[in-house]
């Protein structure tokens, strides 16, 4: 698989603890998946062929909205993500588990999916049957873009799917793992003592430092 996780051996040991349960949220990310393939189908068969080159102009917009929001997202999570790595000195990393890596590496994997994705609608809408103008397109050159960009509209929206889920499944990790000082810190309606505060002093003259 790709981003493999440490070495081969490392990532094979991985693999080999993950759970049935562990992949629920990619399969409710193939059934969300699966249900928004089935709608597009259901909304679209109706169309016959003469009025398909003018419901492939009318997409243009929608799908340069909906590519443009994908891209801008799944860069945000991917690089979200990859800080998340980044911190997790913070954390108690003992209680996260294979599904913690699982998860993690499905986020990004599916975020670079989302952007491939989105990048070939946009580039499959700049071509002169898609856009109208004077050209006119073969009846199979209208056929092809068309039902291409709806395979690419359930796509992108399959692959946001999983980075969702899988997002929020590491979400869920994260503050189920967070250290217990911090929640007694944060519940606590003490306030801050003497020894906090020089602590805390301690800490900001460090990182002047």
């Amino acid at each position: 698989m790709a981003l493999r996780i440490g070495e081969a051996k490392t990532n094979d040991a991985v693999e080999e603890r993950l759970r049935p349960a562990d992949w629920r949220p990619t399969m409710v990310a193939a059934l969300l998946a699966a249900a928004a393939a089935a709608l597009l189908i259901a909304s679209f068969s109706g169309i016959g062929s003469a009025e398909r080159p003018a419901v492939v102009a009318s997409m243009i917009d929608g799908v340069h909205w909906l590519a443009s929001a994908a891209i801008a997202a799944g860069s945000t999570i991917a690089a979200l993500s990859l800080t998340t790595l980044g911190l997790l000195d913070l954390f108690e990393r003992r209680g996260f588990g294979p599904r913690f890596l699982l998860h993690m590496r499905l986020t990004v994997l599916g975020a670079f999916a989302t952007i491939a994705f989105a990048v070939a609608a946009l580039v499959l809408s700049l071509f002169p049957t898609a856009t109208g103008g004077d050209h006119h397109p073969e009846p199979w050159e209208v056929e092809v873009i068309y039902y291409a960009m709806l395979s690419l509209v359930a796509l992108i929206v399959g692959g946001f799917a999983v980075v969702l889920t899988s997002l929020y499944s590491t979400i869920a990790e994260v503050f189920r793992n967070l250290p217990a000082h911090w929640v007694r810190d944060i519940l606590s309606d003490d306030p801050p003592g003497p020894t906090d505060a020089a602590l805390s002093n301690e800490r900001q003259g460090t990182d002047a430092g």
